[in-house]
């Protein structure tokens, strides 16, 4: 809104040109000459004096209205201006949970730079959540696993990779594989396989089980975590990936002869949406952090 108009809006609040001239930090021929530019802009009288009061006239009554409508537009459009530069320097992240839980202190370590710069939100859910969360452009990206059997990922976003993981199979301690020096596919045989709910990778273990021929039980758990711990009390054996037991004496890992189960973890990036500065910046750390699997 321009000073004319605010000068206008003050003058018919407080009726007296000296009191407006107070309020703006200015003179009255000040004041005097916005009301002159506007009667002349429009044309007719604005205000008439009575009394040494300041009234408005019927259409000045009329600009006001517009002007206090202007001053309402004006102050809320600020506002969302301002919503949304703070919510562009808020970065919201998804992943997935087992990211979440297993490579948190790889992502973060030594980030306070960048976490202070653009304060994030992570969400992590499981793979269907986050796949609605992209779909819905909830989510600008996501670091999740990949499954060549849903390929509508990869056909729908941007796909940058950042590593392929190793499955191995963990029993416990007291379990009879625990002690073999090598382990054979038809030594499965007839064995509990614990599989978590997510539909794609099961059945990627699954398949390559079968297609040894052997034959073995399922039992369906709800993620890794609660899989790793129902292996620990000798509930079954699983295929789990090596960066999660790698440091677990309560288990031991075992390497199939024959037996190949790997994934792919990528972030998965919305084509259409663009990122914000500290969207680019979270991109960049994450892809750096997770595709060359230093250690912190």
């Amino acid at each position: 809104m321009t000073d004319r108009y605010r000068t206008f809006m003050i003058l018919a609040e407080c009726k007296s040109f000296t009191e407006t001239a107070k309020r703006l930090f200015c003179s009255q021929p000040t004041v005097s000459q916005h009301i002159q530019q506007l009667e002349n802009e429009y044309n007719c009288k604005l205000i008439k004096r009575h009394k040494r009061a300041i009234e408005l006239t019927d259409k000045g009554q009329l600009l006001l209205q517009y002007v206090e409508r202007m001053h309402h537009l004006s102050q809320e459009l600020k506002h969302k201006m301002d919503s949304l530069i703070a919510t562009e320097s808020h970065v919201s992240l998804y992943m997935s949970h087992y990211i979440a839980s297993h490579y948190f202190e790889q992502l973060f370590q030594g980030a306070q730079a960048l976490t202070s710069t653009y304060p994030c939100e992570m969400n992590s859910m499981e793979y269907e959540k986050l796949k609605k969360s992209l779909f819905e452009k909830h989510a600008k990206f996501a670091v999740m696993s990949i499954y060549e059997d849903d390929p509508i990922i990869e056909e729908q976003f941007h796909i940058d990779i950042l590593f392929e993981e190793n499955f191995v199979l963990v029993v416990a301690p007291e379990h009879p594989l625990a002690s073999r020096k090598v382990v054979y596919v038809k030594d499965l045989e007839e064995q509990a396989v614990l599989l978590p709910h997510s539909t794609h990778i099961a059945e990627d273990i699954k398949q390559v089980i079968q297609a040894k021929e052997v034959s073995v039980y399922y039992m369906n758990m709800t993620n890794f975590d609660l899989i790793h711990k129902a292996v620990q009390q000798g509930l079954g054996l699983a295929f789990l990936p090596e960066k999660m037991v790698e440091n677990d004496p309560a288990v031991k890992i075992k390497h199939v002869k024959g037996l190949n189960i790997r994934r792919k973890v990528a972030i998965v990036k919305d084509k259409e949406q663009l990122l914000t500065a500290g969207e680019e910046a979270y991109y960049a750390h994450i892809k750096e952090r997770l595709s060359t699997q230093v250690a912190i």
